[in-house]
């Protein structure tokens, strides 16, 4: 994210993201909404985790950052960015619990 807040084109689109406004509050809370969708994700994978077994549980986290890349893909205001920036990061707790249990049982790693 860091390199395409910069971008002419980008602020273009999104002018509220520039640095200069409002001391970059908004640029701050677009790139932290990642953070959010973490702190979701891993509340979903406590839960839901042992149900939905490794295999489903990274098939529904990559389901999930489809959706979310899509939105922010698509997206024409900055509503729309950070929705999608949330959704796509809720994978990522999803995938890296279920990917290190994974890799844990695979023979001869340490």
């Amino acid at each position: 994210m860091s390199g395409i807040i910069t971008e002419p084109i980008f602020l273009g689109t999104f002018p509220k993201m520039a640095s200069d406004y409002k001391l970059g509050s908004i640029q701050a809370l677009v790139v932290a909404i990642y953070e959010i969708g973490c702190l979701i994700g891993s509340f979903f994978i406590i839960g839901y985790g042992d149900k939905l077994g490794r295999r489903r549980a990274v098939l529904v986290g990559t389901l999930i950052m489809l959706v979310g890349t899509a939105i922010q893909a698509s997206s024409t205001t900055l509503a729309q960015l950070i929705v999608g920036r949330y959704v796509a990061h809720i994978h990522m707790i999803l995938m890296s619990a279920e990917q290190k249990i994974a890799w844990s049982r695979v023979p001869g790693t340490e």
